[in-house]
């Protein structure tokens, strides 16, 4: 009797965990910045403008992002963005850790926040448009929600996870999880 076959696990399972986990470490990223922003100036409209720098590129850019994405590949562009998000994460990090003035630190964080939304603008684009050569045309509709339930699954658990891993690592720690 011959064996059964594996089950065959579907393409998009791997980019909607990639999506996930970063999706989930950008929204721990955003409480723990906001966060320690608030207690470091006591600022509302700090906590504003370092919201609207991580944003504002990711709003206007993500056509090009698209386009990158086409010239260069959906993957390696996907691949060249969370990279560069992470590098810019340990960046800011590791200046928030140092005896920098606070102007510094705002600073970097500021710079950071730039270089995250320009990843997320060339990111989320590609990840779109890498659906439909993951999946049979058939299940396209179905497989359009699900990162969309992902995403905003893990934004969710990253926004609530957010202040308890800033409070128990402080800011850098937070940032490295």
């Amino acid at each position: 009797m011959p064996s059964p076959e594996p089950a065959r696990r579907s393409p998009l399972v791997p980019l909607l965990a990639g999506q996930s986990t970063s999706h989930f470490g950008s929204q721990l990223y955003d409480i723990a910045m906001l966060l320690w922003l608030y207690q470091a100036t006591g600022s509302a409209a700090a906590m504003g403008a370092a919201m609207l720098l991580s944003n504002l590129p990711e709003a206007i850019l993500s056509p090009l992002g698209g386009a990158l994405a086409d010239r260069f590949g959906r993957v390696r562009t996907m691949i060249v963005a969370d990279v560069a998000s992470a590098l810019s994460v340990v960046a800011v990090a590791g200046i928030l850790w140092s005896s920098a003035p606070l102007a510094v630190k705002i600073g970097a964080l500021s710079v950071g926040n730039v270089l995250l939304g320009l990843a997320a603008a060339c990111f989320d684009p590609a990840a779109t448009s890498l659906l439909p050569s993951l999946v049979r045309p058939s299940n396209l509709g179905r497989a359009n929600a699900a990162p969309r339930f992902s995403t905003t699954g893990a934004r969710v658990l990253g926004q609530g996870c957010g202040g308890c891993v800033f409070y128990a690592l402080g800011i850098v720690g937070a940032f490295l999880a």
